[in-house]
């Protein structure tokens, strides 16, 4: 579903996981000139999708990037209006919309813990 979203979209600020995924067979399918920036750092690398990266230290962020800015000019970008459309996963928005979504359940004794935010209040934030 998220891929048919990016039909006319030129350029994405994709979070790690589903949302680069979903990115990265939009890329493939239907649109081929799609820009891909990716919350690591990393503008036009070729995201395969059965190779996703796992973090944003992972060399595979960066595999034939047109370019390899450091992660504060990728924010200010997207803060500038260079980058269309912004894609975080669901995991990171609780269910009153809330994106610091640590854990599941009480803060004290979760029982799922997730890698909180992130980049993800920029990235929607476009």
């Amino acid at each position: 579903m998220a891929t048919r979203q990016l039909v006319g979209v030129e350029s994405v600020f994709a979070g790690l996981g589903l949302p680069l995924l979903a990115t990265a067979l939009a890329q493939k399918t239907h649109s081929p000139d799609l820009l891909i920036a990716v919350e690591g750092g990393s503008i036009g690398a070729e995201i395969i999708p059965g190779k996703l990266p796992i973090s944003t230290n992972e060399m595979r962020i960066a595999y034939r990037a047109t370019i390899l800015p450091p992660i504060t000019d990728l924010f200010l970008l997207a803060q500038r209006g260079y980058l269309d459309v912004g894609f975080v996963g669901g995991a990171q928005v609780d269910r009153y919309g809330n994106l610091n979504s640590s854990v599941v359940g009480p803060y004290s004794k979760p029982t799922v813990r997730l890698p909180g935010s992130g980049g993800a209040n920029d990235i929607i934030s476009l």
